[in-house]
């Protein structure tokens, strides 16, 4: 028998008895706490061959079973191409819509992405009912049993028309065949009001995402008007306007000039009226891009609405800074990595356009020679059906325990680096960090409450020995 190649193992640094080892692709968290019992220790007996004392005996059937060890002819490169076909690229159970219904926004923000894309375009009546009858065929032909929709732009409430059309449409229909829908919007907060809030609640709205980008006096100074006033009241007043109808993701971007006025927004935030509407705060750099290099096979010029997570060393320090100070502060923060496949991987989850194209990532949104299809149109085109079939990794990926967090980086980030969508984008240095950082706080947690919080709103009590999961686990020794 051998040890899993996706296994992680992270010792606490307040306790060197305790140990969490994290398996990526099956996704199991297992608790070490008992001092007869070293993971360490036992994972270099198995892979030498050497004899096991009877505690370390006893719980090899467990970790057979979450795949933590494996039979010596296993295979698991087999076992991760399983998985992401079965459960990544060709799963219908649930469907994953972005709608842009403008590109075009009532903002001047100098660093946004689509500054060299926008093309002022409104989603035409038409258009919105092509997107209505093609999600309505996407629902009927795999069976899904939830769909996800997320309105994006642009500014989406520059034009809510075909939101609320769409909305209502699919809502009927959903509860018609048993489909589960919620939607949420990645919105500026400038046009969000009380009364749309209240007319959307009723087909599934349930969230919105709003920036600031640090406090009032630096905020204003990036998220302006085309006048040039800024917008961080603005913004803040509708929030509080909308408290307790609906929950609130809070993001913001950051650059040297701005990076320190982030923590004073966070103490602000900590205070404001809909605090404790906020279900997520979370803080990322402005990101660079290369539009030559993104011109010259896949791409054209463009930057990129893709929350990259390709950081330099410094930046990774500043984002774990930040996310510190918002943990610290009481507001909710992102409890696992953000990895993991995106819907640039999956068939059922895709972006659509204003003129109806359909793309398979929303960064490529506007870069019409990316387009996947349209939405008059039953299948996708060939470069959509290239893009979901080409392998993402690489053969020096195979033996790197990040890949079922990575399967090959961000697309985007492989366009704008090196202009092809068919070359990896290496992010190890911040999987490790950010891996490191969600493990050690899920010892911290066992440590000082004998629990482990898996989500927001449940707490996990830790199992017994003997007590194993399956899925998003975590069992304990």
């Amino acid at each position: 028998m051998k040890t899993s190649k996706f296994n992680l193992l992270e010792r606490s640094k307040q306790d060197a008895h305790i140990s969490l080892l994290y398996n990526t692709l099956h996704d199991h968290q297992i608790l070490f706490d008992d001092p007869e019992l070293d993971p360490e220790q036992l994972f270099s007996k198995i892979n030498q061959g050497k004899a096991l004392t009877a505690k370390e005996a006893e719980v090899i059937p467990d970790l057979k079973e979450l795949g933590i060890i494996i039979n010596d002819e296993f295979d698991e490169e087999d076992l991760f191409k399983q998985w992401y076909f079965d459960k990544i690229r060709d799963q219908t159970d649930s469907i994953q819509v972005t709608i842009l219904p403008a590109m075009g926004c009532n903002l001047a923000c100098h660093y946004c992405f689509e500054n060299e894309v926008r093309e002022n375009g409104l989603m035409k009546p038409e258009v919105t009912e092509q997107i209505i009858g093609y999600l309505k065929n996407r629902l009927q032909q795999t069976q899904a049993k939830k769909l996800s929709l997320h309105f994006f732009g642009g500014e989406p409430l520059i034009h809510p028309e075909p939101i609320k059309r769409i909305s209502q449409e699919l809502w009927e229909f959903c509860q018609k065949h048993g489909v589960e829908m919620s939607s949420g919007m990645i919105t500026n907060g400038v046009f969000l009001t009380p009364d749309f809030v209240d007319f959307m609640t009723p087909y599934g709205f349930k969230w919105v995402k709003i920036t600031f980008d640090g406090d009032r006096e630096e905020h204003d100074k990036k998220r302006v008007w085309h006048n040039g006033k800024g917008t961080f009241d603005t913004i803040y007043n509708n929030l509080a306007a909308v408290h307790g109808k609906i929950k609130i993701a809070i993001g913001g971007n950051f650059d040297e000039n701005n990076y320190s006025s982030m923590f004073s927004l966070i103490d602000r935030l900590k205070h404001s009226p809909f605090a404790d509407d906020i279900t997520l705060a979370r803080f990322k750099p402005i990101m660079s891009i290369d539009s030559k290099t993104a011109a010259q096979d896949d791409g054209k010029d463009s930057n990129s609405l893709c929350e990259s997570c390709s950081f330099e060393e410094g930046q990774i320090d500043k984002i774990r800074a930040l996310e510190e100070k918002t943990r610290v502060a009481g507001l909710p923060v992102e409890e696992r990595p953000e990895m993991g496949p995106c819907e640039y991987h999956a068939r059922q989850s895709f972006t659509i356009g204003p003129d109806g194209s359909i793309y398979n990532c929303p960064a490529f949104v506007g870069l019409h020679n990316l387009a996947a299809g349209h939405v008059k149109d039953e299948q996708y085109n060939e470069i959509g059906e290239a893009q979901l079939d080409f392998q993402k990794w690489d053969d020096d990926c195979d033996s790197c325990a990040y890949l079922p967090n990575c399967v090959g980086g961000c697309r985007y980030n492989s366009v704008n680096k090196t202009g092809s969508l068919k070359i990896k984008s290496c992010d190890i240095s911040y999987l490790k960090k950010a891996t490191e950082v969600f493990m050690q706080r899920k010892i911290e947690e066992f440590i000082g409450k004998g629990t482990i919080n898996n989500n927001h709103d449940e707490e996990i009590q830790l199992p017994t020995y003997g007590g194993m999961a399956v899925g998003d686990s975590l069992s304990h020794y």
